[in-house]
Protein backbone atom coordinates (compact mmCIF):
# COMPACT_ATOMS: atom_id res chain seq x y z
CA UNK A 1 0.00 0.00 0.00
CA UNK A 2 2.84 2.23 0.96
CA UNK A 3 5.01 1.94 -2.13
CA UNK A 4 1.18 2.37 -4.44
CA UNK A 5 1.17 5.69 -2.52
CA UNK A 6 4.96 6.29 -3.24
CA UNK A 7 4.40 5.71 -6.65
CA UNK A 8 1.03 7.59 -7.48
CA UNK A 9 3.30 10.74 -5.22
CA UNK A 10 5.85 10.33 -8.23
CA UNK A 11 3.43 10.47 -11.17
CA UNK A 12 1.98 13.39 -9.28
CA UNK A 13 5.14 15.24 -9.04
CA UNK A 14 6.67 14.03 -12.66
CA UNK A 15 3.29 15.65 -14.47
CA UNK A 16 3.65 18.86 -12.13
CA UNK A 17 7.43 18.97 -13.21
CA UNK A 18 6.91 18.63 -16.69
CA UNK A 19 3.76 21.22 -16.28
CA UNK A 20 6.14 23.41 -14.22
CA UNK A 21 8.87 23.78 -16.33
CA UNK A 22 6.77 23.92 -19.91
CA UNK A 23 5.21 27.22 -18.27
CA UNK A 24 8.73 28.09 -17.51
CA UNK A 25 10.20 27.73 -20.89
CA UNK A 26 6.84 28.88 -22.55
CA UNK A 27 5.94 32.12 -20.89
CA UNK A 28 9.31 33.08 -18.64
CA UNK A 29 12.15 31.86 -20.43
CA UNK A 30 11.22 35.15 -23.52
CA UNK A 31 10.90 37.54 -20.84
CA UNK A 32 14.25 37.34 -19.44
CA UNK A 33 15.84 35.98 -22.85
CA UNK A 34 19.00 38.52 -22.66
CA UNK A 35 19.64 37.97 -19.24
CA UNK A 36 20.07 34.37 -19.59
CA UNK A 37 22.09 34.43 -22.82
CA UNK A 38 24.53 36.60 -21.56
CA UNK A 39 24.63 34.49 -18.12
CA UNK A 40 25.70 31.53 -20.32
CA UNK A 41 28.44 33.21 -21.75
CA UNK A 42 29.54 34.81 -18.37
CA UNK A 43 29.78 31.13 -17.04
CA UNK A 44 31.19 29.53 -20.02
CA UNK A 45 34.38 32.19 -20.12
CA UNK A 46 34.70 33.11 -16.42
CA UNK A 47 37.22 30.31 -15.96
CA UNK A 48 39.24 31.81 -18.48
CA UNK A 49 38.84 35.18 -17.10
CA UNK A 50 39.77 34.36 -13.58
CA UNK A 51 42.82 32.46 -15.17
CA UNK A 52 44.43 35.71 -17.51
CA UNK A 53 43.08 37.99 -13.89
CA UNK A 54 45.62 35.63 -11.82
CA UNK A 55 48.14 36.36 -14.09
CA UNK A 56 48.03 39.97 -15.50
CA UNK A 57 46.51 41.08 -12.50
CA UNK A 58 43.47 42.63 -14.37
CA UNK A 59 39.98 42.48 -12.89
CA UNK A 60 38.21 40.34 -14.69
CA UNK A 61 35.24 43.49 -15.43
CA UNK A 62 37.65 44.53 -17.57
CA UNK A 63 38.94 41.53 -19.07
CA UNK A 64 34.96 40.95 -20.23
CA UNK A 65 34.83 44.71 -21.59
CA UNK A 66 38.12 44.22 -23.75
CA UNK A 67 37.15 40.84 -25.19
CA UNK A 68 33.35 42.04 -25.74
CA UNK A 69 35.01 45.30 -27.81
CA UNK A 70 36.97 42.64 -29.62
CA UNK A 71 34.18 40.40 -30.58
CA UNK A 72 31.98 43.32 -31.48
CA UNK A 73 35.60 44.76 -33.92
CA UNK A 74 35.53 41.33 -35.46
CA UNK A 75 31.66 40.17 -35.97
CA UNK A 76 31.07 43.75 -37.76
CA UNK A 77 34.17 43.37 -40.28
CA UNK A 78 32.86 40.07 -41.20
CA UNK A 79 29.41 40.88 -41.40
CA UNK A 80 30.28 43.83 -43.44
CA UNK A 81 32.75 41.55 -45.55
CA UNK A 82 29.92 39.05 -46.01
CA UNK A 83 27.18 41.43 -46.46
CA UNK A 84 29.25 43.00 -49.43
CA UNK A 85 29.42 39.78 -51.28
CA UNK A 86 25.93 39.13 -50.88
CA UNK A 87 24.58 42.46 -51.61
CA UNK A 88 26.77 42.62 -54.86
CA UNK A 89 25.72 39.27 -55.96
CA UNK A 90 22.24 40.40 -55.38
CA UNK A 91 22.54 43.53 -57.51
CA UNK A 92 24.01 41.30 -60.58
CA UNK A 93 21.27 38.52 -59.82
CA UNK A 94 18.39 41.79 -60.15
CA UNK A 95 20.00 43.54 -62.89
CA UNK A 96 19.95 40.12 -65.30
CA UNK A 97 16.38 38.82 -64.79
CA UNK A 98 15.36 39.92 -68.00
CA UNK A 99 18.08 37.78 -69.25
CA UNK A 100 17.41 35.26 -67.02
CA UNK A 101 13.84 35.26 -68.02
CA UNK A 102 14.51 34.84 -71.49
CA UNK A 103 16.49 31.46 -70.62
CA UNK A 104 14.16 30.61 -68.48
CA UNK A 105 11.95 30.51 -71.51
CA UNK A 106 14.09 28.51 -73.46
CA UNK A 107 14.56 26.24 -70.66
CA UNK A 108 10.48 25.85 -70.83
CA UNK A 109 10.46 25.24 -74.19
CA UNK A 110 12.90 22.35 -74.22
CA UNK A 111 11.44 21.05 -71.15
CA UNK A 112 7.64 20.75 -72.85
CA UNK A 113 9.44 19.54 -75.93
CA UNK A 114 10.98 16.97 -74.22
CA UNK A 115 7.41 15.66 -72.50
CA UNK A 116 5.99 15.71 -75.65
CA UNK A 117 8.84 13.66 -77.44
CA UNK A 118 7.99 11.48 -74.11
CA UNK A 119 4.16 11.23 -73.72
CA UNK A 120 3.08 12.61 -76.81
CA UNK A 121 1.26 15.42 -75.22
CA UNK A 122 1.02 18.09 -77.20
CA UNK A 123 4.25 20.89 -76.09
CA UNK A 124 3.19 23.72 -77.10
CA UNK A 125 -0.34 23.80 -75.69
CA UNK A 126 1.72 22.76 -72.44
CA UNK A 127 4.21 25.42 -72.84
CA UNK A 128 1.25 28.04 -73.01
CA UNK A 129 -0.58 26.42 -69.89
CA UNK A 130 3.01 26.51 -67.98
CA UNK A 131 3.35 30.32 -68.53
CA UNK A 132 -0.11 31.50 -67.85
CA UNK A 133 0.50 29.86 -64.52
CA UNK A 134 4.13 30.98 -63.74
CA UNK A 135 2.85 34.77 -64.87
CA UNK A 136 -0.31 34.51 -62.71
CA UNK A 137 2.06 32.98 -59.90
CA UNK A 138 4.57 35.74 -60.02
CA UNK A 139 1.57 38.57 -60.53
CA UNK A 140 0.00 36.79 -57.78
CA UNK A 141 3.60 37.14 -55.47
CA UNK A 142 3.85 40.18 -56.32
CA UNK A 143 0.96 41.82 -55.31
CA UNK A 144 0.89 39.22 -51.73
CA UNK A 145 4.38 40.66 -50.92
CA UNK A 146 3.39 44.14 -51.68
CA UNK A 147 0.81 44.09 -49.61
CA UNK A 148 2.34 42.66 -47.13
CA UNK A 149 5.52 45.20 -46.55
CA UNK A 150 3.21 47.59 -46.57
CA UNK A 151 1.14 46.18 -44.00
CA UNK A 152 3.48 45.07 -41.35
CA UNK A 153 6.08 47.59 -41.85
CA UNK A 154 5.33 49.10 -39.31
CA UNK A 155 5.75 45.36 -37.13
CA UNK A 156 9.05 45.19 -38.86
CA UNK A 157 10.25 48.38 -37.74
CA UNK A 158 9.22 47.14 -34.16
CA UNK A 159 11.11 43.62 -34.73
CA UNK A 160 14.40 46.07 -35.40
CA UNK A 161 13.84 47.62 -32.40
CA UNK A 162 12.95 44.80 -30.14
CA UNK A 163 15.83 43.07 -31.45
CA UNK A 164 18.14 45.85 -30.50
CA UNK A 165 16.92 46.46 -27.03
CA UNK A 166 17.69 42.77 -26.63
CA UNK A 167 21.13 42.57 -28.06
CA UNK A 168 21.94 45.88 -26.11
CA UNK A 169 20.40 44.43 -22.29
CA UNK A 170 22.54 41.58 -22.86
CA UNK A 171 25.63 43.26 -23.79
CA UNK A 172 24.97 44.95 -20.57
CA UNK A 173 24.26 42.06 -18.49
CA UNK A 174 27.37 40.58 -19.29
CA UNK A 175 29.48 42.89 -17.76
CA UNK A 176 27.21 42.91 -14.26
CA UNK A 177 27.01 39.15 -14.42
CA UNK A 178 31.17 38.93 -14.63
CA UNK A 179 31.16 42.07 -11.91
CA UNK A 180 28.63 39.80 -9.41
CA UNK A 181 29.96 36.34 -10.60
CA UNK A 182 31.33 35.55 -7.41
CA UNK A 183 29.04 37.18 -5.06
CA UNK A 184 25.70 35.11 -6.92
CA UNK A 185 27.82 32.17 -6.30
CA UNK A 186 27.77 32.62 -2.76
CA UNK A 187 24.60 33.05 -2.75
CA UNK A 188 23.72 29.78 -4.42
CA UNK A 189 25.85 27.84 -2.02
CA UNK A 190 24.34 29.99 1.52
CA UNK A 191 20.96 28.43 -0.37
CA UNK A 192 21.70 24.84 -0.65
CA UNK A 193 21.24 25.03 -4.54
CA UNK A 194 24.52 25.27 -5.55
CA UNK A 195 25.45 21.50 -6.69
CA UNK A 196 22.23 20.97 -8.10
CA UNK A 197 22.36 24.54 -10.36
CA UNK A 198 26.27 23.33 -11.19
CA UNK A 199 24.90 19.97 -12.56
CA UNK A 200 22.19 21.15 -14.17
CA UNK A 201 24.61 23.59 -16.05
CA UNK A 202 26.95 21.22 -17.01
CA UNK A 203 24.71 18.61 -18.34
CA UNK A 204 23.17 21.41 -20.07
CA UNK A 205 26.42 23.12 -21.61
CA UNK A 206 27.07 19.36 -22.64
CA UNK A 207 23.79 19.30 -24.71
CA UNK A 208 23.56 22.52 -26.15
CA UNK A 209 27.13 23.07 -26.69
CA UNK A 210 27.62 19.18 -28.43
CA UNK A 211 24.15 19.78 -30.36
CA UNK A 212 25.29 23.38 -31.88
CA UNK A 213 28.63 22.13 -32.87
CA UNK A 214 27.39 19.63 -34.68
CA UNK A 215 24.84 21.69 -36.22
CA UNK A 216 27.78 24.21 -37.06
CA UNK A 217 29.97 21.98 -38.40
CA UNK A 218 27.42 20.38 -41.04
CA UNK A 219 26.02 23.77 -41.81
CA UNK A 220 29.65 25.28 -42.44
CA UNK A 221 30.57 21.44 -44.31
CA UNK A 222 27.52 22.16 -46.55
CA UNK A 223 27.71 25.48 -47.35
CA UNK A 224 31.12 24.94 -48.93
CA UNK A 225 30.56 21.94 -50.25
CA UNK A 226 27.66 23.36 -52.18
CA UNK A 227 29.62 26.84 -52.67
CA UNK A 228 32.07 24.55 -54.27
CA UNK A 229 29.69 23.05 -56.54
CA UNK A 230 28.55 26.00 -57.92
CA UNK A 231 31.94 27.52 -58.21
CA UNK A 232 32.30 24.31 -60.61
CA UNK A 233 29.49 24.96 -62.50
CA UNK A 234 30.61 28.30 -62.89
CA UNK A 235 28.02 30.00 -61.39
CA UNK A 236 28.17 33.75 -60.60
CA UNK A 237 25.91 33.63 -57.44
CA UNK A 238 27.86 30.43 -55.57
CA UNK A 239 28.59 31.79 -52.40
CA UNK A 240 24.53 33.30 -52.18
CA UNK A 241 23.20 29.94 -53.60
CA UNK A 242 25.53 27.64 -51.33
CA UNK A 243 24.81 29.78 -47.93
CA UNK A 244 21.34 29.78 -49.34
CA UNK A 245 20.66 25.93 -48.92
CA UNK A 246 23.12 25.29 -46.23
CA UNK A 247 20.47 27.15 -44.09
CA UNK A 248 17.75 25.33 -45.82
CA UNK A 249 19.31 22.28 -44.44
CA UNK A 250 19.69 23.44 -40.96
CA UNK A 251 16.00 24.21 -40.79
CA UNK A 252 13.89 21.15 -39.76
CA UNK A 253 12.52 19.12 -42.23
CA UNK A 254 14.18 20.49 -44.94
CA UNK A 255 17.24 19.71 -46.56
CA UNK A 256 19.24 20.03 -49.43
CA UNK A 257 17.24 17.82 -51.33
CA UNK A 258 14.73 20.15 -51.48
CA UNK A 259 17.08 22.15 -54.29
CA UNK A 260 19.22 19.63 -55.80
CA UNK A 261 16.75 17.08 -56.75
CA UNK A 262 14.36 19.90 -58.38
CA UNK A 263 17.36 21.21 -60.29
CA UNK A 264 19.09 17.69 -61.09
CA UNK A 265 15.21 16.52 -62.82
CA UNK A 266 14.91 19.48 -64.53
CA UNK A 267 18.66 19.64 -66.10
CA UNK A 268 18.07 15.98 -67.22
CA UNK A 269 15.09 17.49 -69.39
CA UNK A 270 17.22 19.77 -70.82
CA UNK A 271 19.94 16.44 -71.55
CA UNK A 272 22.64 18.43 -69.22
CA UNK A 273 23.80 15.73 -68.12
CA UNK A 274 26.42 17.30 -66.56
CA UNK A 275 24.62 19.71 -64.63
CA UNK A 276 22.62 17.35 -63.35
CA UNK A 277 25.07 14.78 -62.37
CA UNK A 278 27.33 17.59 -60.40
CA UNK A 279 23.83 18.28 -58.61
CA UNK A 280 23.06 14.68 -58.08
CA UNK A 281 26.63 14.50 -56.74
CA UNK A 282 26.43 17.93 -54.27
CA UNK A 283 22.66 16.20 -53.20
CA UNK A 284 24.43 12.54 -52.28
CA UNK A 285 27.67 14.29 -50.50
CA UNK A 286 25.82 16.82 -48.51
CA UNK A 287 23.32 14.58 -47.29
CA UNK A 288 25.00 11.27 -46.57
CA UNK A 289 27.51 13.86 -44.50
CA UNK A 290 24.88 15.06 -42.59
CA UNK A 291 23.95 11.40 -41.84
CA UNK A 292 27.04 10.08 -41.50
CA UNK A 293 28.28 12.74 -39.24
CA UNK A 294 25.01 13.89 -36.66
CA UNK A 295 24.94 10.64 -34.91
CA UNK A 296 28.29 10.23 -34.59
CA UNK A 297 29.03 13.30 -33.05
CA UNK A 298 25.48 13.30 -31.18
CA UNK A 299 24.89 9.90 -29.98
CA UNK A 300 28.38 8.85 -28.70
CA UNK A 301 28.33 12.04 -26.87
CA UNK A 302 25.15 11.29 -24.90
CA UNK A 303 24.32 7.76 -25.64
CA UNK A 304 20.89 8.34 -26.68
CA UNK A 305 19.72 7.08 -29.82
CA UNK A 306 19.32 9.54 -32.95
CA UNK A 307 15.53 9.10 -33.55
CA UNK A 308 14.90 9.87 -29.75
CA UNK A 309 16.74 13.02 -30.50
CA UNK A 310 14.55 13.60 -33.42
CA UNK A 311 11.22 12.78 -31.49
CA UNK A 312 12.20 15.60 -28.60
CA UNK A 313 13.41 17.78 -31.55
CA UNK A 314 9.52 17.38 -33.32
CA UNK A 315 8.44 17.05 -29.78
CA UNK A 316 9.66 20.63 -29.38
CA UNK A 317 9.17 22.39 -32.49
CA UNK A 318 5.19 21.35 -31.77
CA UNK A 319 5.21 23.08 -28.19
CA UNK A 320 7.39 25.86 -28.97
CA UNK A 321 7.55 26.56 -32.46
CA UNK A 322 10.99 26.81 -34.65
CA UNK A 323 13.06 27.30 -31.21
CA UNK A 324 11.53 24.08 -30.31
CA UNK A 325 14.70 22.98 -31.95
CA UNK A 326 16.92 23.63 -29.08
CA UNK A 327 14.17 24.09 -26.56
CA UNK A 328 12.77 20.57 -26.76
CA UNK A 329 15.87 18.52 -26.28
CA UNK A 330 16.36 21.12 -23.66
CA UNK A 331 12.62 20.78 -22.05
CA UNK A 332 13.46 16.90 -21.48
CA UNK A 333 16.66 17.69 -19.68
CA UNK A 334 15.04 19.93 -17.46
CA UNK A 335 12.54 18.13 -16.79
CA UNK A 336 14.85 14.73 -15.95
CA UNK A 337 17.40 16.81 -14.47
CA UNK A 338 14.44 18.23 -11.79
CA UNK A 339 12.62 14.84 -11.34
CA UNK A 340 15.83 12.90 -10.46
CA UNK A 341 17.19 15.89 -7.86
CA UNK A 342 14.23 15.63 -5.94
CA UNK A 343 13.68 11.89 -6.10
CA UNK A 344 16.55 11.55 -4.32
CA UNK A 345 16.54 14.09 -1.89
CA UNK A 346 12.98 14.14 -0.68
Amino acid sequence: MQAKSLSIQKVIFTTATLLAVYLLFRFVLPLFFPFLISAVITLLLYPLFERISKKTRVSTTILGVILLLLLLIVSGFSLYFLGTVLVSEIKALTEKLPMYKETFSGCLTSFCCSIEHLTGMDGASLEETLENNVTLWISNAKSSVGSTVFVQSFSYIKLLLHLFTVCFLALISFILWIKDFQHLKKLLKVSGMYEFCKKLYTDTTILLGTYLKTQLIILVITCTISVLGFVLLKNPYALLIGIGIGIMDALPFLGTGCVYIPCCIFSVFQADFYHSAVYLTLYLVTALGREFIEPKLLGKRFGIPSILILILIYGGIQLFGLSGVILGPLYALFCYEITAYFTKNP
